[in-house]
């Protein structure tokens, strides 16, 4: 199990260029300076690649026509269907 992270090592996560040797106590050598070994780094980076990323199935999230996405003041509001949001691309940014 990979150890918890801090946003501090994901920040020097971010910055970092380095191949992963497979040995997760291996220390990381770079600039700027990595403070934990190579099992710090994979988890910090698959918290970030977590973060970044949003994988919805196809049809999972869909739209009722006959619904009105606005409410009484005309503000957006989110239409939930199966635990998520389903007007998410329609709502303004």
């Amino acid at each position: 199990m990979l150890p918890n992270t801090t946003p501090k090592l994901i920040a020097t996560a971010r910055q970092v260029r380095k191949l992963f040797t497979g040995r997760l106590d291996a220390p990381v050598a770079s600039y700027p300076p990595f403070l934990g070994a190579e099992a710090d780094l994979l988890r910090a980076q698959i918290a970030r690649i977590t973060a970044g990323t949003h994988v919805s199935p196809l049809g999972l999230y869909t739209f009722d026509e006959e619904e009105d996405d606005e409410d009484e003041d005309g503000a957006w509001r989110p239409c939930l269907q199966r635990g998520g949001l389903a007007n998410a691309d329609v709502m303004p940014r």
